[in-house]
């Protein structure tokens, strides 16, 4: 029997995109030869280049990604893309980025280089390298747009400019987001077909109170476009479990530096306390979907722990130490201060 913990207060992460995650080299820097990396795999859309193992999760996702923002753009990548990827904070962004304060850069030609949280950003401008209108505000904003939630910034709306780094990132992305939400993404295309599309453009397409409009209808935040698919857990009562396989080669499983990671989604319909166990020995992390900003938790597993959880569905992420192939996993309504283990249905 493992120790019961007190009820633990869940601590609710803020995650936003990186301000300076994307920034893309300035046109004509010298560019080195890319990186021979241990791991690479190629999948219908990527040429995937790896720090660690990827796992057929991680293909999975990002090839979704691609499908998604080609469909929702109604724009098609226009070739194989080379994806370098590193884990969180392994990424020598001075050499292969030119900044040392991104997470992610793309190089054009199909080219980027990123840790795992900048993935979907810089697919985004390799979908999108062709689009005339080379404005970053607008280029990073998309990014922004597609791949992240999106929320006001505290610059005001500055536009046009010629490097990513001079880019407020929550700004460009969440007026973009705007111009989505509003009028769809044709209208934007549109715009962004214009090569040295200005103020005048945007207004002749989107008219001249556009910019007023934003601040005044935009939505507080908007949450992310896409999510990625998870298995649900199965649901017995008040119960949820879940068996949970560490084989690399199942799409529900992803791969990091610390060890394999199994993906579940967790439907919660009324809000409550709820108590959380895994056999597993790594940590457990929590993060809800359809959020903006996306709450996210990382409790230790091996024990029972409990908090509070909002009605919503959230994708659950249970990291396995090396060498365990298997496990379980165990959610249950709990209302008491001290978590106990769930009575026999």
């Amino acid at each position: 029997m493992r120790a019961l913990l007190p009820l633990l207060s869940l601590a609710l992460l803020v995650l936003s995109g990186c301000a300076a995650e994307g920034a893309d080299g300035d046109p004509g820097e010298p560019q080195p030869d890319p990186p021979e990396l241990l791991h690479e795999y190629t999948t219908e859309h990527f040429r995937v280049h790896s720090d660690v193992e990827r796992c057929a999760g991680d293909l999975a996702r990002w090839e979704a990604f691609v499908d998604f923002a080609e469909g929702y753009l109604g724009v098609e990548a226009p070739g194989s893309i080379d994806l370098y990827v590193w884990d969180e904070d392994a990424l020598d962004s001075v050499t292969w980025c030119g900044d040392d304060e991104v997470e992610g850069c793309f190089r054009g030609g199909g080219l980027i280089y990123g840790e795992v949280p900048s993935v979907e950003h810089e697919l985004v401008h390799a979908i999108t390298e062709n689009l005339a209108n080379t404005d970053r505000f607008f280029v990073e904003g998309l990014a922004e747009a597609i791949a992240e939630d999106t929320a006001f910034g505290m610059v005001p709306l500055t536009f046009p400019v010629k490097r990513s780094r001079d880019v407020d990132y929550p700004s460009a992305g969440h007026f973009v987001r705007w111009l989505l939400e509003s009028a769809g993404p044709e209208l934007f295309l549109d715009y962004m077909a214009i090569a040295d599309a200005g103020r005048e453009d945007l207004e002749t397409i989107y008219g001249e109170d556009v910019e007023l409009g934003f601040y005044a209808e935009a939505q507080a935040t908007y949450p992310p476009l896409y999510e990625h698919p998870a298995p649900n857990l199965d649901r017995d009562g008040d119960i949820w479990s879940s068996e949970l396989i560490f084989d690399c080669s199942r799409d529900d499983v992803r791969g990091r530096a610390e060890g394999l990671v199994v993906v579940r989604e967790w439907v919660v319909e009324e809000p409550g306390f709820y108590a959380l166990w895994t056999s597993v020995g790594g940590m457990l992390e929590i993060r809800q979907r359809f959020t903006a900003p996306p709450n996210q938790s990382f409790l230790p597993a091996g024990t029972i722990v409990g908090g509070p959880f909002a009605a919503g569905t959230y994708e659950i992420s249970i990291v396995a130490p090396p060498g365990t192939d298997a496990g379980t996993l165990q959610i249950w309504l709990n209302q008491a201060s001290v978590p106990t283990w769930p009575e026999s249905p």
